[in-house]
């Protein structure tokens, strides 16, 4: 007969738990979601040029705002969610974007 170690440390026979009324003890709540669990990356290839001058702006920004900390992908954030609530923004890019191109 298969054996199971209780969590009191007693040995009992495991038909034992399977007596009338006995249901499976719930399982703990799954623990939450880190933040790269549940977000996508995506990659930006920047040269070496360009990687300074993105540096620069980010630590421009970041003492105009007033922050300690200013991550790269918060700007880019940032600068995606203006492009979609601000036709300003979104004018400016197309003419970069069509300027490039």
């Amino acid at each position: 007969m298969i054996k199971i170690l209780r969590l009191v440390g007693r040995m009992e026979n495991i038909s034992a738990l399977a007596r009338p009324g006995w249901t499976a003890p719930t399982p703990p709540p799954a623990a939450p979601k880190t933040a790269a669990a549940t977000t996508v990356a995506y990659t930006l290839r920047l040269d070496s040029t360009e990687s300074i001058a993105v540096d620069a702006l980010v630590l421009a920004l970041r003492t105009e705002a007033g922050r300690k900390t200013l991550d790269r992908s918060e700007v880019i954030r940032a600068l995606l969610q203006m492009t979609g609530e601000d036709a300003a923004v979104r004018v400016l890019l197309l003419r970069k974007i069509a300027a490039a191109g």
